[in-house]
């Protein structure tokens, strides 16, 4: 019955183009839907897909004559742990999708479809090797915005001969925002001088070795303007000479980030580094900085008032422009006189100043992803 009311509606639906999000597993019924729905597969426009292993398969053979020459975004995930029970080599499902240009795959077998990946301009895996890394970062060459979990193993293992090879650094000329959950080692074999926007979480718990990202700067001669930073272990200075190569840098964000002793980098050190004192000689640390917030519940980190009032107060009055925007969440606020709240409040003008108890939406908002299920079908049309 749910293939049969289907069936008509799209077919009354003419010759519009479809965005379609759909939850099949391994019911017959969805068998039955998933073959109505492939009638139509020259009209899919958008695809946000959570499917069984089984019925995949069945996709790939069913249009493996077709293909999807409409389709310009898909969201792929599979059910349950299927994307763990995958062998074999990867399905051909989507390959033949000329128009393809955002992908999201949420599921840690990302190599379990080809895809065109030259096409792409927005690109989100969920978990991909550091080999799988190289080898699809290499094969797509017009990214503009890319978000990626690279696991282990973390030493990637080129080979310089043969027609596949890759060759280092991997350029991407257009790639302007991008997301790595990962080790910093990867970085090392990037050269992306169009990138404005970076965010790196690292989920291993290990210290944070900042070469690999100042040595990307340097080679990239990219213009970054906003840095996030989340899960970072800090042992030494890393994080001040990685921003003082970023002088037009105007946000920073920083999640969860632990000093490994207590002579490590601070957040009393990053504010006092940030102040702008006049007539010294050494420049600013990033002085175009509009936007900073921090997001340290988990290790309940402390800010001296005195000195994050100094600090803005240097900022609003120097050539920078001033801070717009000043979170902190998780992090407690130390009064030392009665006066840093009102050289505070002295800019709410200028400035958003925001301090919470707990989490803000930080983490999620810049350094996830969301995987999204539903119910059976959901079809929109589009002439």
């Amino acid at each position: 019955m749910p293939s049969l009311l289907l069936r008509l509606v799209l077919t009354r639906s003419g010759d519009c183009l479809l965005h379609i999000r759909a939850y099949l597993d391994r019911l017959l019924v969805n068998a039955n839907i998933l073959e109505t729905l492939v009638l139509h597969s020259h009209r899919w426009h958008t695809l946000d897909l959570q499917i069984s292993l089984f019925l995949l398969r069945i996709l790939g053979t069913q249009t493996k004559h077709k293909g999807f020459p409409s389709l310009s975004r898909l969201t792929l995930s599979l059910v349950d742990e299927d994307g763990q029970s995958f062998r074999g080599d990867p399905l051909e499902a989507f390959q033949s999708a000329p128009k393809l240009e955002s992908v999201s795959v949420n599921t840690r077998r990302s190599s379990l479809v080809k895809l065109p990946w030259s096409n792409l301009r927005h690109l989100s895996i969920r978990e991909i090797s550091a080999g799988e890394f190289l080898r699809v970062f290499g094969s797509t060459v017009n990214l503009v915005e890319c978000s990626l979990l690279v696991g282990p193993p973390y030493q990637l293992q080129i080979d310089n001969g043969g027609a596949g090879a890759v060759s280092l650094p991997l350029r991407q000329s257009a790639l302007k925002t991008l997301l790595l959950c990962c080790k910093p080692d990867v970085l090392g074999d990037l050269e992306l001088p169009a990138l404005e926007n970076l965010y790196i979480a690292e989920t291993t718990l290990s210290k944070f070795c900042f070469n690999p990202l100042i040595s990307l700067f340097h080679r990239s001669t990219c213009d970054i303007q906003v840095l996030g930073l989340s899960g970072i272990l800090l042992y030494d200075d890393g994080l001040h000479d990685a921003l003082s190569t970023l002088p037009n840098l105007v946000e920073l964000i920083l999640a969860d980030w632990t000093p490994t002793t207590p002579e490590s980098w601070s957040l009393n050190s990053l504010v006092a580094d940030l102040t702008v004192h006049e007539g010294s000689m050494a420049p600013p640390l990033v002085p175009k900085l509009r936007t900073l917030v921090v997001d340290d519940y988990s290790s309940g980190r402390t800010v001296d008032g005195d000195l994050l009032a100094s600090m803005v107060e240097s900022r609003m009055c120097g050539s920078g422009g001033g801070l717009i925007k000043l979170g902190l969440h998780g992090v407690s606020l130390r009064i030392n006189g009665l006066d840093v709240l009102g050289r505070l409040r002295q800019f709410k003008e200028e400035m958003s100043f925001m301090v919470t108890v707990g989490h803000s939406d930080i983490v999620e908002n810049n350094f996830g992803w969301k995987s999204k299920s539903g119910s059976a079908v959901s079809i929109k049309m589009k002439d």
